[in-house]
């Protein structure tokens, strides 16, 4: 009989790395008008990052590329609003990468994954 754990203690000692949430915050600039500004709502969240490579269904086509899926992997406590913005320190914090996050999270016993892009990437 196969007897299903939970694994997510394993897991976080893989979550090498850290993040910070972000926020857009409105405000009302000196001149009255509208404006956002960039909050830190979570700050060094520990998590892992996960590559995923997809081809195109159409080989030999000018539509012929590959694009990469980035899954953001971090623990069931930590909730983080559509639209948010997400720096992952890599390497110790020697490198970061901000990323968007752009779908619901899968939950899962241990933790939770979350779909991201890269920031500066979406129109």
């Amino acid at each position: 009989m196969l007897v299903k754990k939970n694994i997510g203690p394993i897991l976080h000692r893989l979550f090498y790395d850290l993040c910070d949430v972000i926020e857009l915050e409105e405000f009302r600039n000196d001149f009255g008008v509208l404006d956002f500004k960039e909050v830190i709502v979570l700050k060094d969240i520990p998590c892992r990052l996960c590559y995923d490579n997809i081809s195109s269904a159409v080989k030999g086509k000018a539509s012929d590329y590959v694009t990469q899926t980035v899954t953001l992997l971090v623990g069931t406590n930590v909730f983080i609003k559509d639209g948010s913005f997400v720096r992952v320190y890599k390497n110790k914090g020697k490198a970061f990468v901000t990323y968007q996050k752009t779908g619901e999270a899968a939950v899962y016993g241990g933790h939770k994954e979350i779909k991201m892009i890269l920031r500066d990437t979406f129109a």
